[in-house]
């Protein structure tokens, strides 16, 4: 079996999300199918391995990549992105660089490949879809009053869980709610301090919880609320939506992104639209669970089957 060295960008770790998520289920679920897997060492490269596998494309990652190319090394890119970008920038040119100098590009669907495929002038057959899934646990429903008693949460509310900064939209989640009238559970690490500020003390309809990893309180947490909200600028698709979605929440969910490839019976919504985000809420608050996709999406997105996937990727590397 291939040995292989995971990486990502140097600051992941510090406030982890679901890129991170994505690539420790990889990394345990790969060595339970017998792939040796280390992480990358900055202080002593490794190069005994036949695979470097890189998680993101954020800035600083292209150092030890473009080594491992110049060393010989198959380089796979896991891409975990939507944006655009003017092919005159800096950023472009150095995503494109990435993209040149990978052997395979690992992507969370079909929509973001091709999109990448056009942005990029990458020929389509360089990408290899893995998609995202969710925890073995989530294949059970959770007990919603562990999470009311846990944090003496009274009535129905909206639960948004993600890191909170600007891409999350996670102001405009505020405002909608206030509007509303609904109260609002927020889950997660503070990513941009200075845009939480920005809204912390101008509303009372919201609670932040700080980050929760205790994967029982989550599941609790996702099946006491009577809507799940990511309404986020971009997603691929949001981890914490098809978790939300296992437990039978009603989905509200930004419409840029992969999500619809995902969740295809969600109540998308406009990051750019306010208004649009308040009838998506609205909806969302009156429709009544899915019990039918709830079940299909549990045995649909498996970490066992994305492992399976990843390894496909793999093998092509070798043919």
């Amino acid at each position: 079996m291939k040995k292989l060295i995971f990486n990502t960008w140097s600051g992941a770790y510090f406030k982890p999300g679901g890129g991170e998520v994505q690539l420790e289920s990889s990394k345990k679920h790969l060595e339970m199918i017998g792939y040796s897997i280390e992480r990358f060492n900055q202080w002593c490269p490794q190069y005994d391995f036949d695979i470097f596998h890189q998680f993101s494309v954020a800035n600083g990652v292209e150092h030890s990549l473009l080594s491992y190319k110049e060393a010989g090394k198959k380089i796979v890119l896991s891409t975990i992105l939507w944006d655009d970008f003017p092919k005159d920038s800096w950023d472009y040119q150095r995503i494109k660089l990435l993209f040149d100098n990978s052997d395979l590009l690992f992507t969370n669907s079909d929509l973001e490949s091709k999109r990448l495929s056009r942005a990029f002038e990458t020929p389509i057959k360089k990408f290899h879809k893995t998609r995202n899934s969710i925890a073995a646990t989530y294949q059970t429903k959770g007990d919603p009053t562990l999470f009311r008693k846990k944090f003496s949460i009274d009535g129905d509310f909206v639960l948004s869980v993600a890191n909170i900064d600007k891409r999350k939209n996670t102001k405009s989640l505020v405002e909608a709610c206030d509007y509303l009238g609904k109260k609002l559970v927020l889950i997660g690490h503070i990513r941009d301090i200075e845009y939480y500020n920005s809204f912390r003390d101008k509303y009372s309809n919201f609670i932040y919880l700080g980050s929760i990893t205790n994967q029982n309180l989550l599941k609790s947490a996702y099946k006491a609320c009577r809507v799940f909200a990511l309404p986020s600028f971009c997603e691929t698709p949001g981890l914490a939506a098809l978790e939300a979605a296992s437990q039978g929440a009603s989905i509200v969910i930004t419409q840029e992104g992969a999500a619809p490839e995902y969740l295809p019976d969600a109540i998308f919504t406009n990051p750019y639209d306010n208004e649009d985000l308040i009838e998506a809420i609205t909806k969302g608050w009156e429709r009544e669970p899915n019990l039918k996709e709830c079940n299909e999406l549990v045995s649909n997105f498996s970490w066992e089957n994305t492992a399976k996937d990843i390894a496909l990727g793999y093998e092509k590397l070798f043919l």
